[in-house]
């Protein structure tokens, strides 16, 4: 006996090259009404630690897979009925099922939103690419082509420390992956059908009076949807809570600080858009998985904390650094100048700084890394550029020598993983 398998639960992500690849395995399929069952033949890796699974049967959508040069894969949810034979195969054997899942999925919610066979086109350029403007939305991010991964460094208690709610230590925090508008510019709230925020800041979409009202949300939180996801949710889930902390404090839990990034800036990628997905898709929130996974990905491609203290950056709270100091070694690693943000006292407020001309602020609190994108969001694959790639500023602190400080955490408000 079978159970049918949600097709929502699982994306394509990694990517492993086929070459290494023998043997087959064969899943059984559900098709389409008026169809006749067609095998899926997939590769199966010779590598990997072996597990059993019992009764280990998979109905997916009647659509054939195609061998490509790549698959992609990650792990998903796979719920099956117990059988009475063990079926024996590696952990990467499931994982290439599920990835062909995820592909059969999005082919049933149409093939104008299967992206593989996309060319791989840069967002934002459209010099040599005369494709880009007539690009389908679901597999070119033709809305929000300016991708920023931002990070958080406070210091400050975040005031839910009896509930673990504690900073990495030596680690920076997500903030969100924002998408801007090829020209900087950018928008916000774009989907109040998907508005989960229950604190919208600003509180219309345009962040004036004039603007469409984004009402408060009050339905169960983010961290329920991924819970619902079973094993993939939750092992996402316990990464957000380690990494992805909010700094708003008075009691203001993480989850609704994921709920703020996806509201606000995840609804505006275009390969985020409602018809990217499929109804059952939708139904069980793999849009704000994906979008969550994502911003995983990207934070931990830029280790900001780890670039710094290679290049002998380190928090302390008895002298500052110079400004280029920082943002080169940064520069250095990420491959283009990303924008630094500061808070505290403007420097020439400061007692060292009177009478200079220099108002930037005096106290490292973000970091900000900016990206083309090759095709999907979701896909994990960009080119980075610099946050003057428009000609704006790339940083909003002090430029004067030593006047950044970069401060150490407060006691008690880090913890080791």
């Amino acid at each position: 006996m079978v159970t049918q398998l949600p097709h929502s639960v699982v994306r394509p992500r990694s990517r492993i090259s086929a070459s290494s690849l023998r043997c087959t395995f064969k899943l059984p399929v559900l098709v389409p009404a008026g169809s006749s069952p067609r095998p899926i033949t997939l590769p199966r890796a010779g590598f990997g630690r072996q597990h059993k699974w019992t009764g280990s049967w998979i109905l997916v959508s009647g659509y054939k897979f195609t061998d490509l040069p790549f698959y992609d894969f990650d792990v998903g949810v796979v719920h099956v009925n117990s059988g009475p034979a063990a079926v024996k195969m590696t952990r990467t054997i499931l994982l290439f099922a599920v990835a062909a899942l995820s592909k059969l999925d999005r082919a049933a919610a149409g093939a104008s939103n299967t992206c593989h066979n996309t060319p791989p086109l840069l967002s934002c350029c459209l010099s040599g690419q005369p494709d880009l403007a007539k690009a389908n939305p679901c597999c070119l991010e033709t809305f929000g082509g300016l991708v920023l991964s931002t990070q958080f460094w406070f210091t400050h208690t975040t005031g839910s420390e009896s509930s673990k709610q504690l900073l990495p230590r030596n680690s920076f925090t997500l903030h969100g992956l924002w998408p801007d508008f090829c020209n900087g510019s950018w928008t916000q709230y774009c989907d109040l059908s998907r508005q989960y925020d229950p604190f919208p800041s600003p509180n219309t979409t345009t962040g004036t009076p004039s603007g469409i009202p984004v009402p408060p949300y009050t339905g169960p939180g983010v961290d329920t949807f991924l819970s619902a996801l079973g094993k993939p949710g939750e092992t996402l889930l316990g990464w957000m809570d380690k990494f992805w902390i909010s700094s708003e404090g008075g009691g203001q839990g993480n989850a609704e600080l994921w709920a703020h990034e996806f509201s606000k800036h995840g609804t505006c990628f275009s390969t985020f858009s409602r018809s990217c997905f499929s109804p059952s898709q939708l139904t069980s929130h793999m849009d704000v998985f994906d979008y969550f996974s994502i911003s995983k990905t990207y934070f931990e491609r830029l280790p900001t904390h780890k670039w710094l203290a290679e290049a002998g950056i380190l928090p302390r709270n008895t002298s500052g650094y110079t400004l280029d100091k920082i943002q080169n070694a940064l520069a250095n690693r990420h491959g283009a100048v990303p924008y630094l943000e500061c808070t505290g006292l403007r420097y020439n407020e400061s007692e060292r700084g009177k009478g200079s001309t220099d108002t930037g602020r005096t106290v490292l609190s973000e970091v900000w890394y900016y990206f083309h994108i090759y095709g999907r969001v979701q896909d994990g694959n960009s080119k980075a550029v610099g946050a003057d790639v428009n000609g704006g500023s790339t940083t909003g602190c002090a430029k004067a020598e030593g006047a950044v400080w970069y401060l150490q955490r407060t006691e008690g408000s880090e913890r080791d993983f």
